[in-house]
């Protein structure tokens, strides 16, 4: 039977339309691709080529190959592709959430039940995550509301509730029972670095308050510890800043709002759910 790599070598010869420059562009030489040539013609038993003492050229069987191997080529090439991809996915995972606070604790449980699988997680709009997932753009989106639709398959991932961060002094920090979020419309508020689903929400539920917004992190866990203003932030975030934390004699305070508590789901395609059975189940 005959091989792909003849057929390659084949096609390449009707592209050139000459032995040597279809050797010379294939790095082989002419007499190497001319013995290819004749095993291609002795597996399918039939002549391929016009031949004389200075030249070959396809004849009608060997146009005919042309056309039906050009097919039977490029099917071949998309099969190896495709297969190659499918490999990856089985090695390399990648995960869309509006929320980076979450990442450290997906990929904790990735190690453990699926070890060796890399994961690659990306912020994303919520939009856009449901749209990449049924495209295959990616394996697993996180959201705070279960996706509709019967083709994708929610599992509960984590919950995460918002707080508030105040100075000694601030007038709300001995109220260890909580704060009602309406209390601090009007004061001046440090806006939190990266609050995930609560990015904006605190802005617009308090219209009276202004905020000092940080990019860096060293500017916001300065700030953190040298100001008085009060910040927000979640139970998810406390490890990742748990140092600037200590630093600023801050404490965390409960936000009395039913509505700053989100169950976070983590989805996948149901098609796809035993690939990550495992990880599922250590909710």
């Amino acid at each position: 039977m005959y091989e792909l790599q003849q057929v390659k070598l084949f096609l390449k010869f009707a592209e050139c339309g000459s032995l040597k420059k279809a050797s010379e562009e294939l790095n082989m030489t002419q007499p190497g691709l001319s013995r290819s040539m004749r095993r291609l013609e002795e597996e399918l038993g039939v002549s391929l080529f016009v031949r004389t003492s200075n030249t070959i050229s396809l004849n009608e069987n060997g146009r005919k190959a042309l056309e039906l191997f050009g097919d039977l080529y490029g099917k071949a090439v998309e099969v190896g592709d495709a297969l190659k991809l499918f490999s990856e996915s089985k090695r390399t995972v990648k995960v869309l959430s509006p929320s980076p606070t979450l990442f450290p604790e997906l990929k904790r449980r990735f190690a453990i039940s699926n070890p060796g699988v890399e994961v690659i997680a990306e912020t994303s709009a919520y939009e856009g995550m449901v749209e990449a997932l049924r495209n295959g753009d990616c394996q697993l989106i996180q959201v705070s509301h279960p996706v509709e639709g019967d083709d994708v398959y929610n599992a509960v991932f984590d919950e995460e509730s918002l707080c508030l961060l105040l100075p000694e002094n601030h007038k709300f920090s001995s109220r260890k029972e909580g704060v009602q979020l309406s209390e601090l419309d009007g004061e001046t508020v440090l806006a939190p670095l990266e609050t995930g689903y609560w990015n904006n929400v605190t802005e617009k539920l308090l219209p009276n308050s202004h905020f000092i917004h940080q990019k860096e992190k060293t500017d916001f866990e300065t700030l953190l510890v040298s100001s008085t203003l009060p910040t927000f932030v979640t139970d998810t975030m406390i490890g990742s800043f748990n140092d600037s934390f200590k630093k600023s004699g801050r404490s965390i305070i409960p936000l009395l709002d039913e509505y700053l508590n989100v169950t976070v789901y983590c989805c996948c395609l149901l098609k796809n759910r035993g690939q990550f059975e495992k990880f599922f189940s250590l909710y």
